[in-house]
């Protein structure tokens, strides 16, 4: 297990990286998103509004949400977008689609969307009132499945077809946070209920109960072997969850475990359009990244009624489709690219970390990284832990 640790003050919320071994995280405080390069210097592109969840798309671009209902696409080229989604979307979760898009959740609106790579959005009203729906995986038959925290299900969409798919309760009633597709189906992390689940191929739903009834499960991304990784938020704690069930945890450093992305999974499990795959995950109900949530068995946001994603970061965003080069500098939320990561705060100087040396497919990359709040990166070798 290595700890990365970020520049002081940081706190990262989700991960990915991109076939270049590049890794790339939201940063909530500052709020922007950060790059990591193999050597181990550090970006940090400043946003307006508090960014979210980030996927790698198919033609290298990044993706991240924004709480203040814009999405943000990093072209390979150091060119920014901002894209607006409808008044109130409040837009969370993201997953690769095909053609360099993404699909991503709009809880605010109570809908799911997809962005294509030239930014024209389309949106499909979910049949469910209040879903909450929070994370969104993209399956190797090109659907998508978003998981509804309020609605203790699963969304299945295809073309503008949805289907719900009900889920189990357990110690509580079902509330989804974290799903990712992979081999052997789709994995979903329910925070209430102290475990994941795996909807199989046939529609068989079964369920892997942790001990600790207060871990909270929060992201879920797919194992190559057939399992999943599972960040146990309330415990800071890594469970590795093998195809059989059986479960190993893994205590990790610091505080407050949220996204998580297994460097490998794109050599046998990417989803279609996916270069980098779709094991990116994060979560809802952070302290600092989502308290307002009123996510179902969130510590920090239970019983409020704010929708996922609410409101925290400055509204005062680009216009829609603006473009600006990488390297400029600017005030904070200019989207003026990857301003260098000095002292919290400042745009002078690179920051410098350990080396995060790791190729997807490789076996430097079998690793799995996770994202926690509490300021670091940390990568956890998946033969060895599995």
């Amino acid at each position: 297990m290595t700890e990365v640790t970020l520049p002081q003050g940081w706190a990262p919320y989700a991960v990915a990286g991109d076939p270049d071994g590049t890794l790339w995280t939201t940063i909530l405080d500052p709020p922007g998103l950060a790059r990591i390069t193999p050597d181990g210097v550090v970006r940090h592109g400043p946003f307006d509004g508090r960014p979210m969840l980030v996927a790698v798309a198919a033609d290298g671009a990044v993706w991240c949400t924004r709480g203040d209902d814009r999405l943000v696409r990093r072209d390979a080229d150091g060119t920014y977008t901002v894209i607006e989604t409808p008044a109130g979307s409040a837009p969370y979760g993201i997953a690769a689609a095909g053609n360099g898009g993404v699909w991503f959740t709009a809880p605010g609106q109570n809908r799911i969307g997809r962005a294509t790579a030239a930014g024209d959005l389309s949106m499909i009203d979910l049949p469910i009132p209040d879903a909450r729906a929070a994370m969104i995986t993209a399956a190797p038959d090109g659907s998508a499945w978003a998981a509804l925290n309020g609605a203790g299900a699963l969304a299945r969409v295809f073309g503008d077809a949805v289907e719900i798919v009900e889920l189990p309760g357990g110690r509580a009633p079902a509330a989804p946070v974290g799903v990712s597709a992979g081999n052997a189906g789709v994995w979903y992390a329910d925070i209430a209920g102290g475990c994941v689940g795996l909807v199989e191929p046939s529609g068989a739903v079964r369920q892997v109960v942790f001990d600790d009834p207060a871990c909270r499960p929060h992201a879920v991304a797919a194992d190559p072997d057939g399992g999943c990784w599972v960040t146990l938020w309330g415990s800071g704690e890594l469970a590795r969850v093998t195809a059989d069930g059986d479960v190993r945890l893994h205590r990790l450093p610091g505080e407050e475990p949220h996204g998580l992305w297994v460097a490998n999974h794109a050599a046998t499990a990417e989803p279609v359009g996916s270069r980098a795959g779709d094991a990116t995950a994060g979560l809802v109900g952070s302290r600092a990244g989502d308290a307002a949530a009123g996510l179902v068995g969130s510590r920090a946001g239970e019983g409020t009624a704010g929708p996922v994603g609410s409101r925290v970061g400055d509204a005062a965003a680009g216009l829609v489709g603006s473009r600006v080069d990488e390297g400029t500098a600017g005030p904070v939320g200019s989207r003026a690219g990857d301003a260098t990561a000095g002292p919290v705060g400042s745009r002078a100087g690179d920051a410098k970390v350990e080396p995060v040396s790791f190729r997807p497919g490789s076996a430097a990359g079998d690793v799995v990284w996770v994202a926690m709040e509490s300021g670091s990166l940390v990568a956890v070798d998946r033969r060895a832990a599995a």
